[in-house]
């Protein structure tokens, strides 16, 4: 997975928790309605969006950041 502008805010913004970064998207989802955060959702492959769901968006970029 390539990182974009927006991952790398998010991971910064975090400071690499991964409990800060599902909050933040969280946000990111019932206020902004970002695009680009439902996407990450997507991601994951629920059908179903949970606490679980965005903890396992933010392991997805996490580990993305791992990889670089």
């Amino acid at each position: 997975m390539e990182l974009l502008a927006y991952h790398k805010w998010l991971l910064r913004e975090a400071k690499g928790s991964r409990e800060k970064l599902a909050q933040i998207l969280l946000g990111h989802l019932m206020n902004d309605q970002n695009p680009m955060a439902f996407d990450l959702l997507a991601m994951t492959g629920d059908k179903d969006y949970s606490k679980q769901t965005l903890l396992k968006a933010a392991d997805i970029l996490l580990k993305a950041e791992k990889d670089k």
